[in-house]
This record gives structure tokens, sequence and C-alpha cells, in this order.
């Protein structure tokens, strides 16, 4: 029996690692979702092979949750889907390893869960996000922010929007497990490019922190 895999890849402005990353994810079909880009982002991910959705439409909101989203409602027939980080470059071959866990009925959300890292910040968004998830569901989750995430198809249809902006991974581990769906973490080693303790990487982590806040009271959308 044959089976059907897709990738969506999320990118804006990732002209200098698309190419390695859709080159590491090997025979998938991979769906880049353009997010506004104002590189080339675009060009070198068509040129690498992949199906490319471009976000140009001002009236839409930015960000990672819009182009998930659109990409979740672009594909087709398939068994099940991956999200893949488009900063991962060679390191994303290592998230084809979630397919299983899905494929198999064990899970209906594998989440890759990275090395542990301490370059990214003090942690609080994550924490925030993890406490939440033990809290409402009795889940421990060491990477509830992850990105990296196979979805079942019957998952995704049943799923009527996402939490916006960086609210989006909780909220999908939220929406799932509250639907009765199992959801589990697969250890997997990727590496993202990392901000660090810098100013633009404080300010990232304020508005992930304020988005996450939003995902956890429920707020969703589906642009």
């Amino acid at each position: 029996m044959s089976h059907e895999f897709v990738a969506i890849v999320p990118a804006r402005n990732e002209a200098a690692t698309i190419v390695q990353t859709i080159a590491a994810l090997g025979d998938l079909q991979v769906l880049v979702v353009d997010d506004h880009s104002s590189d080339d982002t675009a060009t070198w991910a068509e040129k690498a092979g992949a199906t490319v959705i471009r976000l140009h439409d001002p009236d839409l909101p930015p960000g990672k949750a819009t182009a998930v989203w659109r990409g979740l409602r672009a594909i087709g027939k398939y068994d099940c889907c991956l999200l893949v980080d488009a900063d991962l470059g060679e390191t994303a071959s290592a998230v084809k390893a979630l397919i299983q866990p899905v494929l198999s009925g064990k899970l209906d959300m594998a989440v890759g869960a990275p090395p542990s890292t301490r370059k990214g910040g003090f942690g609080l968004a994550a924490r925030m996000a993890r406490n939440y998830l033990l809290r409402k569901h009795g889940a421990r989750f060491a990477a509830p922010l992850s990105g990296q995430r196979c979805l079942s198809n019957r998952l995704v249809q049943s799923l009527k929007g996402v939490a916006p902006e960086y609210g989006l991974e909780v909220g999908l581990t939220d929406d799932a497990l509250s639907m009765g769906f199992a959801v589990g973490e697969i250890p997997i080693d990727i590496r993202h490019r990392e901000l660090g303790k810098t100013l633009k990487g404080f300010l990232h982590r304020g508005r992930q922190y304020l988005a996450i806040r939003r995902a956890i009271r429920g707020v969703r959308i589906s642009p």
C-alpha cells in the first residue's frame, strides 16, 4: 500500500536556507508557503523543486500561523503532513522520523523535540506553554513550542482554525488534545538559526510570550 506525504514549509525571508531545507526532505512532496518575503525565497524554493504559494495580500495577517493555515487548506489527498521550519537546512531530514508514529496510528500529532539549548534566552515562553498543557491536559512536553510536527489527515480535517502568530504550536497541541487526539514527542536532531540574547532575540521572545497568552485564552484564526 502506497502512502502520500506532504511537507509544508512556511517561510519568510529564508533565501539563505530554503534550498538546503527542501533538499534535506528528499523525495517528499514539499509545499513552501512564502509569507510576504522581501527576498528571493519563493524563487529559490521553486528552483529547488517545491510547489510555492505566495502570500502578498496586505489584508492577510502576516505570520507563520497564516502561512501554515493556508498550506493546510491547499494540500490535496495525503495520509499525513509535516510542518517544517524553513531555517533547518540540512538537518530538516531528521523531521521525517515523525512520519512513522503517525502513519502507524500510534499518534495523530508527533512533535519533534530537538536537543536542548541555552542559547535562546530564559525559557519563559516555553515554561508558560509547558505549565499550561500540564495543568489543562496532564500532558508533559519538553518542547511545547517546537514547529516540527507531523499531523494525521483526520486531525487536520478537524481543525477549525489555528492560534495566531507565535501561539501556533501550543494552540495546535491544545486543540488536538481537547478533541481527544493522541499527541506525543519524538526526539529529533535539528538545528535552528539562534537569535541568542540579542535585542532582536528579546523582541522576538516578547512577541512570542504575548502570542502564547492569546493562544491559551483560545484565540484562533482561519485566514
